[in-house]
């Protein structure tokens, strides 16, 4: 990975993903040295594809500079890279994405995480959905195919609270704003401020690692269990419908989404 952490971290990071007990600070290599690892292992191991998946890609002044240098690079079509990363909304102009475009990357992964205005006060997350949705069309109308994340369990959230977060991804799918959806059950993870205020609250129903998959729930929250597995499962479910479908039948990776598809809909433990 080109950078260790987010670089969000400056503004004291996500509450569910910074572990506050390990490291203070955001770092990052120059871009020039990224780059001498994507030569490395296009020229050497023939890799054709990267994803790299620190916390997210860092921006601004260095991320120009990364796409000149993996444009320039990618004129040999011998060693052509496509890249992909994860990204944070609000924080991308029109301008980085169709850089990005030029240059060869293909998947961004944004974390959508809730629609609750008030969640992603909460986690710090320093954006809302509405900078969610606007990336997603900004970055769709240069040809990136964008996937999101988005979470249910949350110990505040009420059941209205996810349906209106699962509601929300579906639409960024009908809309085609996101060619691709991860719905997972909140899992706060031991030295994440989340685990710590859970931890402090008694909400944690386990502290058996082995738990810690998000096949299924570890927080108490006002949404039972099994209907938060299920809530999960029905995000899912909106890659079922014709005009997703119709979206996706030919595309190169079609069977392979399909694949995942229904794997994750059967990776959900019961509540028990």
């Amino acid at each position: 990975m080109f950078a260790r952490d987010c670089w969000h971290r400056k503004e004291g990071g996500c509450t569910f993903c910074s572990w506050t007990n390990l490291y203070k600070d955001f770092n990052c290599v120059t871009p020039q040295e990224a780059m001498e690892e994507v030569k490395n292992l296009s020229r050497n191991y023939g890799v054709k594809e990267i994803f790299d998946d620190s916390g997210t890609f860092p921006v601004g002044d260095w991320l120009t500079e990364f796409c000149e240098l993996l444009k320039e690079h990618n004129k040999d079509e011998k060693v052509r890279v496509t890249m992909g990363c994860n990204m944070r909304p609000g924080a991308i102009t029109s301008e980085d994405w169709r850089i990005m475009q030029e240059a060869g990357f293909r998947l961004v992964l944004l974390g959508f995480e809730s629609a609750n205005y008030g969640t992603m006060r909460r986690l710090n997350k320093g954006y809302n959905v509405a900078d969610v949705e606007n990336a997603c069309r900004e970055a769709s109308m240069f040809g990136l195919e964008i996937h999101i994340t988005a979470m249910v369990g949350f110990p505040w959230e009420t059941k209205d609270d996810a349906k209106a977060t699962i509601n929300k991804a579906k639409y960024f799918l009908k809309k085609g704003y996101a060619k691709t959806l991860q719905a997972t059950i909140v899992v706060p993870y031991p030295g994440t401020a989340l685990f710590r205020e859970a931890d402090e609250k008694g909400l944690l129903q386990t502290k058996d690692w082995d738990d810690y998959d998000m096949s299924r729930p570890v927080l108490t929250s006002p949404i039972p269990n099994q209907q938060i597995i299920e809530l999960t499962q029905e995000a899912y479910k909106a890659c079922l419908t014709p005009s997703f479908i119709l979206r996706n039948l030919f595309s190169r990776d079609v069977f392979r989404k399909a694949k995942y598809l229904f794997k994750r809909l059967g990776d959900f433990r019961g509540s028990t």
